[in-house]
């Protein structure tokens, strides 16, 4: 465990490239280092001021490392609305509303076979044509030109997606047609349904007794494999943030 983590990755031992595919979601996270030290911003923020503000993209946040850096390969959260922007944005050769927000070019190579099935951040699918984006637990934008169609799920799950996406391609795109569908019986239902479904609230205190107890309080922690000394909770109303304190710091 560090919290240098361009210099640990500085430091793994260099294979020659383009011979084996291995991914690695470091890797995607250098890329944000490098945004940021190019730009001066973070990389959420250069893509607020490049993508997310001209797609009206206004609810998104994205994890810090501890070197004040986005993650990169991980940690965007971000609305199933907003990955299907993303997603019509790349179907549509970097256009969005009139305007060309991404070179055509590039999202061309992105979307092409860079070296095993992937492009650039992006994976070709089973699908012939189709690409995708990937995120943990399930997280998906399909984008499927040959339909001129975008397809996004989200979800939690520990399986590796292949059945969600092969019901997309054996279930759902055999229907797709040209031909406007039919509000029929079963529309109905739909509507219905979704108006009967709603998530539960959770009930109880914002911070329960326990958490006023130890919030803001350091924890003196045992001796332990990852070098921890010592850890601080801090409750707020959304969140719960951890800072740890490593057996080398001042």
């Amino acid at each position: 465990l560090t919290s240098d983590w361009i210099r640990t990755f500085l430091a793994k031992p260099v294979k020659t490239p383009g011979k084996k595919f291995e991914y690695d979601s470091i890797s995607t996270y250098m890329l944000s280092a490098i945004v940021q030290k190019v730009t001066g911003m973070t990389l959420l923020d250069y893509l607020k001021q490049k993508l997310f503000i001209p797609m009206h993209i206004t609810d998104v946040a994205w994890e810090i490392s501890p070197e004040g850096i986005n993650t990169g390969g991980w940690g965007l959260h971000i609305q199933s609305e907003s990955l299907a922007k993303f997603g019509l944005l790349l179907l549509n050769r970097g256009v969005w509303e009139g305007k060309q927000l991404l070179p055509a070019s590039w999202v061309e190579q992105m979307m092409t076979r860079q070296i095993g099935d992937y492009g650039y951040q992006m994976w070709l699918c089973e699908y012939p044509g189709a690409v995708r984006a990937d995120g943990a637990l399930g997280q998906y934008i399909l984008i499927v030109p040959d339909k001129d169609m975008v397809v996004v799920i989200t979800e939690c799950t520990r399986t590796n997606g292949r059945a969600q996406r092969r019901l997309v391609w054996n279930r759902l795109l055999p229907e797709v047609t040209d031909t406007p569908l039919k509000v029929g019986k079963a529309y109905g239902q739909l509507q219905k349904k979704q108006q009967s479904c709603r998530l539960p609230f959770v009930q109880g205190k914002t911070i329960s007794p326990e958490a006023q107890i130890y919030n803001g309080k350091r924890i003196t922690l045992e001796q332990n494999k990852f070098g921890w000394q010592s850890l601080t909770l801090n409750f707020k109303p959304r969140e719960v943030v951890m800072t740890v304190t490593e057996m080398n710091d001042n």
